[in-house]
C-alpha cells in the first residue's frame, strides 16, 4: 500500500498490484492434498487497500491475475477519476426527487427544511467488472473508491444545511449504476410576503454536480411515464398538519451560466398554498374582538359616572390590539415588503385610536365648553358612523390591487368627521354667546388685547409729564382709579372682540 501511494501513473499502479499479488502467492501455504474448497488450495488472498487504485477482497489465483477480467477490473479501479464518456461528450445522469416531508419555512432566514430522496442513474461499463452476481450494492464511501461517481449534491442548501441519512449505490452486471440518497436539507429559498397570510409559495430544490461542468455531466429527469419507482413525486402526507396544501409540482433540467461557471442543474418546484386557519385563530379573531370592544364605548351612557369606564375601555382595547399586531409583525420583521395582514392591522389600529381621541374630544366639549347636548348627540352618531367606516375600510383592504389604500380611507373619513365636528362646535358656541374656536378669531382677539395694553402703557408717561400723581396701592383713591382703568380696558376689549366677531 505504501508503494501504491507513491505511484503516479496507471501502469505503475497496475504493476505494483501484480507484484503484491505474486508475493502473496509465493508466501501462501500450499497443500497438494487439499480440496478445492479448502482454505489451503493454493490460492492467495489479495487485499490491497488503496482508495485511489484498487480495493479488492476476492481470492485470486495466479492464472486469474493475468486474465483479461482482472486487467479490466484493475483499470476500472485506476480510472475512477476518468469519466466513462471521456473524449466522447458529456455523461448523461438521469435523476428524480421524492419530496418525503416538510418541516416548515422561515421568512426571516429565507429558508425551509425538508426530507428529500434523490435518485441518480448513469451508465459505466467499467463498473460491471466488480459485479460477480446480478448486482452489487455498495455504500457511498466504498463506491467512491472503486467506481466513477458524478459527485451529485444539493446546491440550494444553506451553509452546513445537509444531513445525509443514508446512501446506497447499486451496480448491475450491465454497467448501470443506481444511487439513492436520503437527506434532511435546510435550503435557502426566496419568499414573497405580499399576500401573506393568504399566500402561495414556490419551494425549489436544486441539484448539480459539485465537480463537473455542463459539457462533462448533463442532467436529465427520469420520464414521468415508464420510470416506475424512480419517478419524481411528492408523498401524500408530506404537508399534512403543516399548515400548507400542495397545489402542484414539476421536475426539469436546465443549464445555468454564471460567467465561467456553466452547470447542468436539476430542479424540483413545488407550489404550496398556506391555510389561513392559523391567522384566523391567532390574529384575525382577537383583532376583530378588540375593534368591537373599542366600538362598545359608544354604547355606554354619556354621563359623568361613565366617563372613566368609557376612556378605560377604549385605551385597553387599543393596547390589546397593539399586542396582537406586534405578535403578527414580529414573524415578518426584517423581511422586505408589506404583507396583507399588516394592512389590516394598520387600519384597525387607526380605528381604535380614533375611539380614544374621540372620547377625549367629547369630554372636552361637554366639560370645558359646556356643550353637553352637542357632545351627547355626537356620541350617539358615532354608533352609526364607526361601523360604516369599519366596513368600508375592511372591504378596501380586502381588494388586492388597492389594499394599501385602506388606511388612507380611514384617514379621510376621520378628517371629514373632524372638520364637521369643528364647524358644529363653532356654531354652537356662537349661538350660545361664547367665543369661537376659530384660530383666526382667537388671533384677532389676542391682537386687540395687546393693542389696548399698549395704549394704556402710552398714557402712563403722559401722566408723569403733566405732573399728575400716579395711583398708589397704599390708599383708597388710587385703588378706585385702578379698578376704573381695568373696567374701561375690559369694556374696550369686549367691544373690540364683538366688532371682530361681527366682521
Amino acid at each position: 500500500p505504501f508503494l501504491l501511494r507513491l505511484s503516479t501513473t496507471r501502469n505503475e499502479r497496475f504493476l505494483l498490484c501484480l507484484i503484491a499479488a505474486a508475493a502473496a502467492q509465493c508466501c501462501c501455504a500450499v497443500r497438494p492434498d487439499a480440496g478445492e474448497d479448502s482454505p489451503h488450495d493454493g490460492r492467495a488472498l489479495l487485499n490491497v487497500s488503496d482508495a485511489a487504485a484498487l480495493s479488492l477482497k476476492q481470492p485470486l489465483s495466479l492464472a486469474e491475475l493475468f486474465s483479461s477480467e482482472f486487467a479490466a477490473r484493475a483499470a476500472s479501479s485506476a480510472d475512477i477519476d476518468v469519466r466513462p464518456s471521456d473524449g466522447k461528450g458529456p455523461d448523461v445522469v438521469h435523476f428524480s426527487m421524492v419530496f418525503r416531508d416538510f418541516f416548515g419555512m422561515n421568512f426571516k432566514d429565507g429558508s425551509y427544511t425538508a426530507d428529500i430522496l434523490i435518485v441518480c442513474s448513469w451508465e459505466d461499463k467499467r463498473a460491471a467488472s466488480i459485479v460477480k452476481g446480478e448486482h452489487l450494492t455498495l455504500s457511498q464511501e466504498s463506491a467512491s473508491k472503486q467506481i466513477w461517481m458524478p459527485a451529485m449534491a444539493v446546491t440550494s442548501r444553506d451553509i452546513q444545511g445537509i444531513e445525509v441519512i443514508s446512501t446506497s449505490v447499486s451496480i448491475k452486471k450491465s454497467g448501470n449504476v443506481h444511487k439513492v440518497q436520503r437527506v434532511i436539507a435546510h435550503q435557502k429559498n426566496k419568499f414573497s410576503i405580499d399576500e401573506y397570510p393568504f399566500d402561495s409559495q414556490t419551494l425549489v430544490v436544486l441539484i448539480a454536480s459539485s465537480k463537473y461542468m455542463a459539457d462533462e455531466v448533463k442532467l436529465e429527469p427520469f420520464p414521468a411515464k415508464g420510470a416506475g419507482s424512480d419517478a419524481s413525486r411528492v408523498m401524500d402526507d408530506a404537508f399534512k398538519g403543516r399548515g400548507f396544501e400542495l397545489q402542484g409540482f414539476k421536475v426539469e433540467a436546465f443549464e445555468e451560466t454564471s460567467g465561467p461557471l456553466v452547470k447542468s442543474r436539476g430542479k424540483m418546484e413545488l407550489i404550496v398554498k398556506r391555510s389561513p386557519a392559523k391567522f384566523r385563530a391567532g390574529s384575525l379573531t382577537p383583532a376583530v374582538a378588540m375593534t368591537l370592544s373599542s366600538y362598545m364605548v359608544f354604547w355606554l351612557p354619556f354621563l359623568a359616572p361613565f366617563a372613566m369606564p368609557r376612556l378605560a375601555l377604549s385605551i385597553i382595547s387599543f393596547l390589546a390590539l397593539q399586542a396582537v399586531s406586534s405578535a403578527f409583525t414580529n414573524a415578518l420583521a426584517g423581511v422586505p415588503g408589506t404583507s396583507w395582514g399588516e394592512y389590516y392591522f394598520q387600519f384597525w389600529t387607526v380605528l381604535s385610536l380614533w375611539t380614544v381621541v374621540g372620547n377625549v374630544i367629547m369630554e372636552y366639549i361637554s366639560g370645558v365648553l359646556k356643550l353637553t347636548e352637542l357632545a351627547t348627540r355626537i356620541h350617539s352618531e358615532m354608533k352609526v358612523f364607526f361601523p360604516i367606516a369599519s366596513i368600508l375600510g375592511s372591504v378596501v383592504c380586502s381588494i388586492y390591487p388597492i389594499r394599501w389604500t385602506g388606511v388612507y380611507v380611514a384617514y379621510v373619513l376621520i378628517g371629514i368627521w373632524a372638520m364637521c365636528l369643528f364647524g358644529r362646535v363653532n356654531r354652537a358656541l356662537l349661538l350660545g354667546g361664547q367665543d369661537s374656536l376659530s384660530p383666526v378669531s382667537h388671533a384677532k382677539e389676542t391682537l386687540g388685547i395687546g393693542t389696548a395694553f399698549a395704549a394704556g402703557a402710552e398714557e402712563e408717561p403722559a401722566a408723569h409729564s403733566s405732573g399728575q400723581e400716579l395711583p398708589s396701592s397704599g390708599d383708597g383713591p388710587p385703588k378706585a382709579a385702578e379698578a376704573t382703568s381695568a373696567g374701561e380696558l375690559k369694556v374696550e376689549t369686549s367691544e373690540a372682540a364683538k366688532t371682530t366677531e361681527g366682521k
